[in-house]
Parts: C-alpha cells; sequence; structure tokens
C-alpha cells in the first residue's frame, strides 16, 4: 500500500514538472516574439519611410550642384588654356554678362568671345584656383559665390603677379544644360609677386 502511494505521487510530480516545462517554453516563446515586435517597432518610428517625390528633388539638387561645379571647373580650364576664347564663350548665354569691374566688361556672347581673344595678349600665364563654393538652386535658376586665388604673368614688364577675387555668378539651365548668365569679379588684390598685397594692392595688366 505505501509503496503504490508512493509511486503515484512520483508520477503526479513527473507529470507537474513536464506541464511547467510546457509552460516555461510557451513562455520563452512569447517574450521572444514580443522583443522582435518591439524591435521592429521601433525601427519604424526611427526611419520613416521617405516621400519618393521629396527624394527625387534632394537627388536632382545635387546633380544640379555637380553640373554648376563643373561649369565653372570648365571656364577656369579654358582661362588657363591660354583664354581659349570660343570654349570660354560657350559657356555663357546669348546675352550672357562677364563683368571684370576695372578688366572690363563684355555683354553678350559675342563681345565675350572678342574679349577673350585678346586676354592672352595681357596675361600670357594663369592658374585659376577657385575654392569654397556656397551654390543656391531655384528650379532652372541658380546662384553661386566663389573665392579665386591666382597666380598669373602680365606680358607687360614679363611680371610675376598675384590676383585674389571673389566671384558672384547667376547660371540659367538652357535645353537641360547649365549656362552662366552673368559673371562678376570683384577684386581684392592685384599684386606684384616680389613685392606683395600690403605694398601694392593693385597693379594693372
Amino acid at each position: 500500500m505505501a509503496v503504490a502511494q508512493t509511486e503515484k505521487a512520483a508520477a503526479t510530480v513527473r507529470e507537474s514538472s513536464r506541464a511547467g516545462g510546457r509552460d516555461m517554453t510557451a513562455g520563452r516563446g512569447l517574450v521572444a516574439a514580443a522583443s522582435r515586435d518591439s524591435r521592429t517597432t521601433t525601427k519604424t518610428k526611427e526611419v520613416p519611410a521617405m516621400n519618393l517625390e521629396e527624394l527625387e528633388k534632394r537627388v536632382r539638387r545635387l546633380e544640379d550642384i555637380e553640373a554648376i561645379r563643373d561649369l565653372k571647373a570648365r571656364y577656369c580650364r579654358y582661362c588657363d588654356d591660354g583664354y581659349d576664347p570660343d570654349g570660354i564663350a560657350g559657356l555663357f548665354v546669348e546675352d550672357g554678362v562677364w563683368d571684370g569691374g576695372p578688366l572690363g566688361r563684355c555683354e553678350g556672347r559675342e563681345a565675350i568671345r572678342k574679349f577673350f581673344r585678346g586676354a592672352s595678349r595681357r596675361v600670357s600665364f594663369a592658374i585659376h584656383h577657385v575654392m569654397n563654393p556656397r551654390i543656391t538652386v531655384d528650379g532652372d535658376r541658380a546662384t553661386g559665390a566663389w573665392y579665386l586665388f591666382q597666380p598669373c604673368t602680365f606680358v607687360e614688364g614679363d611680371r610675376a603677379m598675384w590676383m585674389a577675387a571673389r566671384y558672384a555668378d547667376e547660371y540659367v539651365r538652357v535645353g537641360g544644360e547649365w549656362k552662366f548668365e552673368k559673371v562678376s569679379v570683384d577684386l581684392s588684390f592685384v599684386t606684384p609677386y616680389d613685392e606683395g598685397w600690403a605694398k601694392t594692392r593693385f597693379a594693372q595688366p
């Protein structure tokens, strides 16, 4: 009698243990599922879906800025290649303006071409370093501000010179391509290499 009662008690303990194990396993499954749901919910809140139209606008703006940078780089390359008149003029719209202040002012693509056709007779060597660009795009129009630092050689007297200036540019998109509408040059100094801007701030070519 005592043996039978003992065996029955042991069977009851084993069944309770198995049931408890099943409950614990199920509990662990529920905790894991809740954790996954929590991570998913948190991730969705941290990274909201971006509007496709807004994304396209951002990409277009970056592409426009890069195209304008390239336009300015081509301008500098043509200037440093003996002031290529056709190359420089081709970067402007038909009624474009190049305003160099005391260096001269040209209105219209043909006037710009004519001006730069004679530039190499005044400046035989130049390296245009442009930097610190600030470009603002508004649809098919844009503005740009740049710094210029330029070592160059004036033909008269074969003089080595330093030049520094600020560019204020206006751009327009024509036929899907960015062009200069206006380039303005605000000179900071044009000084002989061996004198420096503290002694002679402006010297004429």
